[in-house]
């Protein structure tokens, strides 16, 4: 196979999507009609967006949203990157809710993504491209099926709202609205206000706040302020309007304004910023901003990344679980006979860590779960009242046993020796077995096995 940049002939408009094997000199900002994915083969390289450069090392993936400006450029290590774009219009007519979606990346005002996903996604990117690229014809029906599953992959790992607000397809739904709100339609530049949102509806102020604050771990005014600051570069560097216009333009009620939030993002101010970067721009197709590099190497890299994901997939769940297998275990019935995965209580008693449980669930079938630290400090079991003194705070233990009982999960608990006879521990156990009988019955906790360590 030879040296070529993997790249659509301008003949072929209507292929929507583009694959780029480079390396890297220094793209100055820009935007695209399409999302952008960008996955670091070899070495290292920093990307810029509104409000930090970032380094990306190899095996890092970003994903950039339609018309998100951002700046790439190299480190002092060389580098290999790989670039998909799927065109916009392409995306929006097979996924007409797509302007309800935005894509999780580390310039987003909050950022939640699913990690085995992640890794899940590197394992399948050869196998999607490699078609395209050995295929001496272009077949467009071929490539708008590939376009077609890369859209639904980058939706089910980087939409931010579906990654976290997916307990609830109601709570779902009303979180698309208010995104739309914000965002869809530059409606960012309009003077829109957390009042306008909440009579939509029909939330109070502060549980409006609240939501929001969950959705994008900030205020109202950051996110509009993030959206507003993104729009400005692509009006600074994409057209001669003055200062004053363009702060009008993205929503500041005044030029001051502007300036306080921009320098906010970018230290240098809106002028210096244009001034360093609107010519870079402006030459793009005639400066050098990457090198075609060897096909076969980049493949060859592409494919070996891909199998240190699946690695690191394995590594994931290991993260979460230590497995002790027991040659011989009189004191467990015959159903604990078989290998039994250990779980620490507190990684339970987080979203995340629920979710890697759930998935651990579903890829290795556990059937038998030893817990160890139920009532450890972490657990936060003893707190002071004024009032009445030391009382017990069932909330985590409970959360962490609710979660087991609903996946119909009966454990061991491991209780330290050293710890038993203490009073303090041996009335915690006794309180929260009767605690528990109360809301659930006998019949439960008679499934329930102890490990004295």
């Amino acid at each position: 196979m030879t040296t070529k940049e993997i790249t659509m002939n301008k003949d072929y408009d209507r292929i929507p999507i583009n694959i780029f094997f480079q390396k890297i000199l220094d793209y100055p900002f820009h935007w695209h009609s399409s999302i952008e994915l960008i996955m670091v083969m070899e070495g290292s390289i920093y990307i810029a967006c509104v409000d930090e450069t970032r380094l990306m090392k190899k095996g890092d993936v970003e994903i950039l949203n339609i018309n998100q400006p951002h700046r790439i450029f190299k480190t002092q290590q060389d580098n290999i990157v790989v670039t998909i774009h799927i065109d916009a219009d392409f995306a929006k007519l097979n996924f007409p809710n797509l302007n309800t979606v935005w894509f999780s990346n580390n310039f987003s005002p909050y950022r939640h993504v699913d990690k085995i996903k992640l890794q899940v996604l590197i394992q399948e990117i050869p196998n999607l491209i490699l078609p395209l690229i050995d295929s001496e014809e272009i077949n467009i029906s071929k490539h708008k099926e590939i376009a077609y599953e890369f859209v639904k992959k980058f939706i089910d790992v980087f939409d931010m709202l579906n990654n976290k607000h997916g307990n609830s397809e109601f709570n779902l739904a009303r979180s698309r609205r208010i995104f739309n709100y914000i965002y869809n339609d530059l409606n960012f530049v309009n003077k829109i206000t957390l009042e306008d949102i909440a009579a939509k509806e029909y939330l109070n102020l502060d549980y409006l706040s609240y939501i929001i604050k969950t959705l994008s771990g900030d205020t109202f005014q950051y996110v509009l302020n993030y959206f507003r600051i993104g729009h400005s570069v692509k009006l600074l560097l994409g057209t001669d309007k003055n200062i004053t216009e363009i702060a009008l333009e993205c929503g500041f009620s005044a030029p001051r304004y502007f300036y306080k939030y921009f320098n906010h993002f970018f230290p240098e101010g809106p002028k210096e910023f244009r001034k360093k970067n609107k010519q870079k721009m402006g030459n793009i197709h005639h400066i050098k901003c990457y090198e075609a590099i060897n096909l076969q190497d980049a493949i060859k890299k592409m494919t070996n990344l891909a199998e240190g994901a699946s690695e690191k997939v394995y590594e994931t769940h290991l993260k979460w679980i230590e497995i002790d297998l027991y040659d011989s275990a009189e004191f467990f019935l015959n159903q604990w006979k078989k290998p039994a995965y250990l779980f620490h209580a507190i990684d339970l008693c987080d979203e995340d860590g629920q979710n890697q449980f759930q998935y651990i669930l579903k890829v290795i079938g556990i059937e038998n779960i030893r817990i160890n630290g139920l009532f450890s400090d972490d657990m936060e079991i003893r707190i002071k009242d004024k009032c009445e003194g030391m009382q017990h705070n069932w909330n985590k233990v409970m959360m962490v046993m609710n979660l087991l009982k609903k996946n119909y999960i009966n454990p061991c608990m491991i209780l330290q020796s050293n710890k038993l006879w203490e009073n303090e521990y041996f009335e915690q156990l006794q309180c929260f077995v009767q605690n528990y009988i109360s809301t659930y019955g006998n019949d439960s906790v008679r499934k329930w096995k102890f490990e004295i360590r």
